[in-house]
């Protein structure tokens, strides 16, 4: 079975794709309204959370990812 993810921070990078899933699956862009985006205080990867409708998080989709690449993203 393969699914797909919504990506928005480091997950975007096809170097960061590579050192986890070991591949760098095919993309489309996609935004998600009605969120915003934060810096994560002392980390390297942001947050998303709801906010106002005019609100929106730019970032891409991860296709025909299998069961065990979307656990590892997860994880991550």
């Amino acid at each position: 079975m393969t699914g797909t993810a919504f990506v928005y921070g480091t997950l975007m990078a096809d170097e960061v794709l590579r050192l986890l899933i070991k591949r760098v699956p095919r993309t489309r862009p996609a935004v998600l309204p009605g969120y915003t985006r934060y810096k994560v205080k002392g980390q390297v990867f942001p947050a998303i959370v709801p906010s106002t409708s005019e609100c929106k998080v730019e970032g891409k989709v991860l296709m025909d990812l299998s069961d065990k690449e979307l656990e590892v993203l997860d994880v991550y």
